[in-house]
């Protein structure tokens, strides 16, 4: 279930889970800021939680135009991003999610709103 995020409880914004409920991300809101423009940007943190007991080799999370990156490489980091499909996945130094653990990345988006994730695929070694 994913929440859009209310600035007054500044809480985690987004819960999705697989149909197992072994995979979580968690979207939590960290800061909002204007530059001399007046435009506005919006710090996010995500954590990919693995609550299987094996490990989560690919992940792909897809996402649409509310994923606006403040700039397109230099906003979104530990994560990759494949903007031509418009896809999130797990960077090629982070080999795995081990069972029961996580793995933690930020964008930067223009406005306040966390963006709509989908889990698209998970791939789990044997």
């Amino acid at each position: 279930m994913c929440y859009n995020y209310n600035p007054v409880d500044d809480v985690s914004v987004c819960l999705l889970s697989d149909n197992f409920n072994l995979l979580e991300l968690v979207q939590s809101f960290e800061k909002t800021w204007s530059d001399h423009r007046g435009d506005e940007y919006s710090l996010f943190r995500v954590k990919i939680i693995n609550h299987s007991n094996k490990p989560i080799s690919h992940i792909y999370i897809g996402t649409d135009f509310t994923f606006d990156l403040k700039q397109q490489n230099s906003s979104v980091w530990n994560i990759r991003l494949d903007s031509w499909n418009n896809f999130l996945t797990l960077p090629n130094y982070v080999n795995s999610i081990r069972p029961y653990s996580y793995h933690l990345f930020g964008y930067i988006v223009r406005g306040n709103t966390s963006p709509n994730m989908v889990i698209r695929s998970i791939t789990y070694m044997d």
